[in-house]
This record gives structure tokens, C-alpha cells and sequence, in this order.
């Protein structure tokens, strides 16, 4: 694994307040995780797709990760807590695969995809990679019409 996903996933993972691995490269160890996300109500599901309890929040990150102090952007992420506090071994976050493609609302398909044995003991965690969905939105200082001309 590449330093820049690393350090993606410990931000992720210690803003969603998550133990993180040991043994970890200094580089990756560097980045600030400790970071609450205030839980709130997320939108409305999709026709068709349960709603499961979904949490929604966000997570602020370096915009550059060689920048840590520099700007930020936000990420949107969502959580449904395992059903069995009792049986709870970690999470599972799931990723939307891409390009493009909003994850938020995958905690919520899988409650009709993952058996309950899963549905027990992991917090099902999803997100809106940057620049998609809910996180903050890519620019690259181009007008609207050059923005436009471009995906042309």
C-alpha cells in the first residue's frame, strides 16, 4: 500500500474514532486522525432501499496531504452500528469503487445484501470520495462553461 492511501484510511479510520494499526510507516503516522464526526440524520434513501439506522457526518482532511496544515476539504461519511453491540468485532467500510461513484448510502444496501451474522458485529461504514456527492466538489478554477467544454 502507497503512503498517500494509507494516510487516507488513518484519517478516515481515526476520525471515525477507530483503533489504528501499529507498526505503521513514520510518514503515514505524521497525519492528525483524531478528529470527532458529530453523527446526524442522513438524507432520505433511495425508493426501494431500507433505511437501517444510517448515520450521516463529515470528516475534514488536507485538500494535499505533503500540505497538512494547508487547506481542507470535507468528506461525507455514513455509518450503520452493528445491530449486536455485544458481538461487535470492528467495522467495514466500504468503498464505492469509481470514478465518480457515491458510497454513503452502501451501508444501507448492505443490510439487504450482508447476513445478519455481519449485520451483528461490524459498524457498516460508507463516503462520498472527494469531489463526489456530499464531499466537497473538485475545482480546478475553470467557468461553469469551461468545466463544461472540458468533459465535452
Amino acid at each position: 500500500m502507497g503512503k498517500r492511501p494509507l494516510r487516507i484510511m488513518m484519517a478516515v479510520l481515526g476520525g471515525l474514532g477507530l483503533a489504528l494499526p501499529s507498526g505503521l510507516p513514520a510518514a503515514a503516522a505524521s497525519v492528525p486522525t483524531a478528529q470527532a464526526i458529530t453523527w446526524g440524520a442522513c438524507a432520505a434513501p433511495p425508493d426501494g432501499i431500507p433505511d437501517g439506522g444510517q448515520q450521516c457526518g463529515t470528516l475534514s482532511v488536507p485538500r494535499d496531504y505533503q500540505q497538512p496544515d494547508g487547506p481542507h476539504i470535507t468528506v461525507a461519511v455514513s455509518r450503520i452500528r452493528a445491530a449486536d453491540p455485544a458481538k461487535r468485532r470492528g467495522v467495514l467500510l466500504v468503498n464505492p469503487g469509481g470514478p465518480g461513484g457515491s458510497g454513503l448510502d452502501l451501508p444501507r444496501v448492505l443490510t439487504i445484501l450482508m447476513p445478519q451474522s455481519v449485520l451483528d458485529a461490524y459498524d457498516l461504514i460508507g463516503f462520498d470520495p472527494r469531489g463526489v456527492g456530499a464531499s466537497t466538489p473538485v475545482t480546478c478554477g475553470l467557468t461553469p462553461q469551461e468545466a463544461t467544454q472540458a468533459m465535452v
